[in-house]
């Protein structure tokens, strides 16, 4: 066995299997905190990737300086996600209440997560209207505590052939309101009313195909695997076309 070799295939291992165990880490850390599978999770990896070849082929940095400048993009752009969504404190708190074997108070939570009282009741109040957590009283006690609600909601994906897509969405198990503050809509749900959440378009070549015409660009390869459930197109922007075998994206 050649030692020389160990500490190459060791960062070799790394770089290759670092971003595929980080990529796994965040589904299932949204997976376990909302029971929603985060499809959405590879396309936000890819755009760092995308950035760093955009700087790197079409700008022409060094490849170093592509991928930093990458990961600070990356980083300026899930800041802009979360200032326009959730904040940081609410899913501490979120997270908080679901490894908790009892409501907590206010007063616990500000100690724990170590953020001011004003915050901490914010988000409460916020996981409370989208019914994610409910207040309740323990007895011998004036203080509002917390606790995860009863799952409200599940999980239901469903392909639908003639457009060819699957429906993603979560479906109400009881009757219950949603509040949505940050855009002033109260919705009022009935056990079995569905909320969709995405939709994954799929395409044949011919489907596929038939959306190029008009953007300079050309089908160069379309390889499938062995059952043709799976595609990767190669585009390129001049040049004729290679008529590949047929399957699905």
């Amino acid at each position: 066995m050649n030692w020389q070799l160990v500490p190459q295939f060791a960062i070799t291992g790394l770089l290759v299997g670092g971003p595929i165990a980080l990529n796994a880490l965040g589904l299932v850390l949204i997976f376990k905190s909302s029971y929603i599978f985060n499809f959405a999770q590879g396309q936000m990896l890819l755009i760092g990737t995308l950035i760093t070849w955009w700087l790197s082929v079409e700008i022409g940095l060094p490849l170093w300086l592509a991928a930093l400048l990458a990961l600070a993009a990356s980083a300026l752009l899930g800041l802009a996600i979360e200032r326009m969504g959730l904040s940081r404190t609410f899913g501490r708190l979120f997270g908080l209440l679901m490894l908790a074997d009892r409501p907590l108070s206010l007063d616990e939570m500000v100690e724990r997560l170590d953020v001011s009282k004003a915050s901490v009741s914010t988000n409460a109040r916020a996981c409370e209207e989208l019914g994610l957590a409910r207040r309740v009283g323990v007895r011998g006690d004036r203080k509002d505590y917390y606790e995860i609600a009863p799952r409200a909601f599940e999980h239901v994906a469903v392909y639908e052939p003639e457009p060819a897509w699957i429906h993603i969405a979560v479906r109400a198990k009881q009757d219950q309101t949603v509040r949505l503050p940050r855009i002033g809509e109260v919705l009022q749900l009935e056990a079995g009313d569905e909320l969709r959440t995405e939709l994954s378009c799929k395409y044949t070549l011919e489907s596929f195909g038939a959306l190029l015409p008009g953007t300079g660009l050309l089908l160069d390869r379309w390889d499938t695997d062995a059952r043709q459930d799976f595609a990767l197109a190669l585009l390129r922007r001049t040049g004729a076309a290679i008529e590949p075998e047929e399957g699905r994206a």
